[in-house]
């Protein structure tokens, strides 16, 4: 039994994008590696082998601008986006396993850890289609 994160990598051009334009926000902070959409995360331990991962890749609309940067915990800034596919995943998976719900969950990319709450000057406003590869468990919110 182990805590549950699932997660959904995203693909090599979109994650230069989003790199370079992370660069350009003035926040002050580590980008990740390698980037990825947060399916579902939760600390109650759970037998993982249930889930039957999506292999499916899927696509998105991603708008990055000053609007879209939201501050997830103490430091972990991500893009938040719309995916009904995402946002019924995560649905379903907390119903498989009864799990109760702390917050609502919003789909989204972990772009940048740093205590800089606000972008300064205003990013760039960029919009791409993204494609999110197959869905892998694992730790998700460990930075560089």
């Amino acid at each position: 039994m182990n805590p549950l994160a699932i997660y959904r990598d995203i693909d090599n051009k979109s994650y230069q994008i989003i790199k370079e334009w992370a660069e350009t926000t003035g926040l002050e902070g580590k980008i990740p590696r390698c980037m990825h959409a947060t399916v579902m995360s939760n600390t109650k331990p759970v037998d993982t082998t249930l889930v039957e991962l999506d292999t499916t890749p899927i696509t998105a609309k991603l708008s990055l601008d000053a609007k879209t940067i939201k501050i997830f915990g103490e430091a972990s800034h991500v893009i938040v986006f719309e995916s009904e596919e995402l946002t019924a995943r995560e649905k379903d998976i907390h119903t498989l396993f009864d799990l109760t719900r702390t917050f609502d969950y919003v789909p989204h990319i972990s772009f940048m850890y740093c205590e800089t709450t606000q972008p300064s000057p205003p990013p760039p406003n960029i919009t791409l289609d993204i494609t999110l590869g197959h869905e892998q468990i694992g730790n998700v919110f460990i930075p560089e």
